[in-house]
């Protein structure tokens, strides 16, 4: 342990379809032993020589980068995601080539019972905010705020394309920062979830009139499936639109096709994103726990679905299978 570490006693994590996808190594950079785990929530029971910010006994929330070089431009701006050198991922190894510096087996995921992390990554969280909900935000909440806070300003139109566990924070978070939100999904079914979480139109992906009537729609649409969707979708942007992409496609789909006219003529722009750094990390917590009536609100759609950890197989069996209807699997010690 460094003395700029924390040692955390692991509660909760969330469960994610990128564990599964690490586990299974669908994305070509997984090493093995592994220990999966991007969205956890612990206290803190050991403290490195050199930590101020933080004291045994601070709940705290983890997600998906665990170290950066702490020295760019990026870093010093509290934007470690966009470190220069490339921020050291919760449990990435080698294989995933600057993300990855560590050996994956030196250190382990969330789903570890205690892990230790550099003190600037473990986020002290507000006493009143539900652990459940803690965990959702350390990872899905992270990889919908980040594009949302580049692209996307109060008035905005913007597109959420698939609604389930980063559509659903999605939508909630695009509301709270003033924007106009609208759902696009296969599933017909999920229309009224989308009005639920306070969507302002939904969208059938099936339906080629609807999708002829989106068109030039939106100034921001955020791709969440990680199944290969092309960029139709940079036809639903308008002009100045930008098509961001934060599902992440298998190795045997990773490739990009569209045409150069649309990115010519119309000045559309297409994107990616992952995480946050540290300071829109803060900044989304802290808007999350001022506005917890609103993210918390009964829902069918909403509510976490809570598995031990003995069942850790199970939850990825039902999440994999599409068998779950919550909004999320937290998994707890």
């Amino acid at each position: 342990m460094t003395e700029t570490q924390v040692e955390v006693e692991i509660s909760y994590c969330g469960l994610s379809h990128a564990d599964v996808h690490m586990r299974d190594n669908d994305w070509g950079v997984s090493d093995f032993p592994l220990v999966v785990g991007h969205e956890g929530y612990g206290t803190v029971i050991k403290l490195g020589s050199k930590v101020q910010s933080l004291k045994a006994g601070d709940q705290v929330g983890i997600g998906w980068i665990r170290d950066s070089c702490r020295l760019c431009s990026a870093c010093c701006e509290g934007a470690e995601n966009l470190c220069e050198t490339g921020y050291q991922g919760t449990f990435l190894g080698s294989s995933a080539g600057p993300f990855g510096k560590a050996p994956s087996n030196e250190f382990g995921g969330c789903f570890s019972r205690v892990m230790r992390v550099e003190e600037a990554f473990a986020f002290l969280l507000p006493a009143h905010l539900p652990p459940e909900l803690a965990c959702t935000l350390m990872g899905a909440g992270c990889a919908m705020y980040e594009p949302l806070c580049t692209w996307v300003k109060p008035g905005s139109s913007v597109g959420i394309g698939s609604l389930g566990g980063l559509g659903t924070l999605g939508v909630q978070l695009a509301k709270k920062m003033g924007a106009k939100v609208t759902v696009f999904s296969r599933d017909a079914a999920k229309r009224q979830a989308a009005m639920e979480l306070g969507a302002d139109g939904f969208v059938d992906l099936t339906s080629s009139h609807s999708m002829l009537r989106a068109e030039n729609s939106v100034d921001v649409f955020i791709d969440t499936c990680p199944r290969d969707s092309g960029c139709d979708f940079l036809r639903l942007c308008k002009i100045n639109g930008t098509l961001v992409r934060v599902g992440i496609p298998s190795a045997d789909q990773a490739g990009l096709q569209t045409s150069w006219h649309p990115l010519i003529f119309t000045s559309k722009k297409v994107a990616g994103s992952i995480a946050c750094g540290s300071i829109r990390t803060k900044e989304m917590l802290h808007l999350v726990s001022s506005n917890l009536d609103f993210f918390c609100r009964p829902s069918s759609w909403t509510a976490c679905k809570i598995m031990p950890f003995s069942e850790v197989n199970e939850a990825m069996k039902q999440l994999q299978e599409q068998q779950v209807e919550s909004f999320r699997i937290v998994l707890k010690w």
